[in-house]
């Protein structure tokens, strides 16, 4: 398990550390942030016509994630010895379904620590499927795992309704068109079991790699093109008790997480922020 407790009580202290978990964020940290937003909204070259430019980006978008994946290794990437401390809800679920599964950095430590669950997994690249079909921990009797495009409307590949314990999202969400939201959470929806959990955790506004953006990468507000094609938009708190209300969840916990990364030898001081919320489907 890691748990992250250091807290910045002193201003003075900054610089004794690389980081700081949990941060304040003032309004004139906030200020600042807008006065960047408010740049790349001025000169963006895509507002005028958001769509044309999101059809452009979207169709290569499976062979963008595609490439990535088949880039790397699985070692590339690092498990998430985090998600006992934030999502325990996973360790205690008979079935956990994950969207956008990547390299398994989420199911494998699942599965060592939760020796029962039965794990479903998709992701939108094959090349990530096969990573994770092919690493050694792979186990075909507890694991599922498949290409499908969260953002169609077509249902997941061989869960039923009503099946799933908990469905767990990270960092997944944002690669989508923000209007093909509510379809995704719809399926997520659909196959929860009444009283089941959606986990997530993404991108929050005003995390230092969206004010790094340049204004040419700004598509709508909030949403951005990254160099290599794929999309990532910035969520925020209010935006997620939106989408939970419109599909008919409830919502459990929604919160800013907010980490303060220091450069010691530069002094620069640059913030991590994260939306992470528990949604509930009724049981009723």
């Amino acid at each position: 398990m890691t748990t992250r407790n250091r807290k910045l009580e002193e201003d003075s202290e900054v610089w004794t550390h690389n980081s700081w978990d949990d941060v304040a964020w003032s309004p004139e940290l906030a200020s600042s942030a807008d006065a960047v937003i408010s740049a790349q909204l001025a000169v963006s070259p895509h507002l005028a016509n958001p769509d044309a430019v999101l059809e452009v980006v979207q169709t290569p978008a499976s062979q963008n994630w595609h490439k990535f994946y088949e880039n790397h290794s699985r070692w590339f990437f690092k498990d998430r010895k985090w998600l006992s401390s934030e999502f325990p809800e996973l360790f205690v679920a008979d079935t956990v379904l994950e969207v956008g599964c990547g390299a398994g950095n989420t199911v494998f430590p699942l599965a060592r620590e939760n020796p029962t669950v039965m794990i479903h997994a998709c992701d939108f690249a094959p090349s990530a499927v096969k990573l994770v079909r092919e690493f050694r921990e792979f186990d075909e009797q507890r694991m599922h795992v498949f290409q499908h495009d969260l953002s169609s409307p077509d249902q997941f590949e061989d869960i039923s309704d009503n099946s799933i314990d908990v469905v767990v999202s990270i960092f997944v969400l944002s690669a989508l068109d923000p209007a093909k939201l509510p379809i995704a959470l719809e399926k997520i929806w659909r196959v929860l079991k009444p009283g089941g959990m959606l986990l997530f955790r993404d991108y929050g506004k005003y995390d230092m790699t969206q004010l790094r953006f340049k204004a040419n990468r700004l598509i709508r507000p909030d949403l951005y093109v990254r160099g290599d094609g794929t999309a990532v938009h910035y969520f925020t708190e209010e935006e997620m008790v939106v989408l939970a209300a419109q599909t008919g969840f409830e919502m459990v916990s929604n919160v800013t997480d907010r980490r303060l990364l220091v450069n010691r030898h530069r002094k620069l001081t640059m913030y991590r922020i994260w939306v992470q919320s528990k949604l509930r489907k009724p049981i009723n």
